[in-house]
């Protein structure tokens, strides 16, 4: 193994086990589209209507997919909540 995948391996070490103020913090968890759609009860169009800066249905907040492989992409789950919990919040306002 050289230096530098041992470097790589000991840093998504040290990350996995990273204390923020005495909380472990987790590695990140990607939602495919089957998911996604799961969790937060929208369709696939609509899903990239909201990532469309074209489209009337689109919202800058809605979390960015990311590539996590050559041919996938994912949500971030922890930024997929935090949507949905500021989608409640906006609810609650009105």
């Amino acid at each position: 193994m050289t230096n530098k995948e041992n470097d790589l391996k000991k840093e998504a070490a040290d990350e996995a086990q990273v204390e923020d103020a005495g909380e472990t913090r987790r590695s990140p968890v990607f939602l495919r589209m089957k998911k996604l759609i799961e969790k937060i009860g929208l369709s696939r169009s609509t899903i990239y209507n909201k990532l469309n800066e074209k489209s009337p249905s689109y919202d800058p907040a809605f979390p960015k997919q990311r590539r996590i492989g050559l041919g996938a992409v994912g949500w971030d789950e922890a930024e997929v909540e935090a949507w949905m919990q500021q989608c409640v919040r906006k609810r609650e306002d009105l």
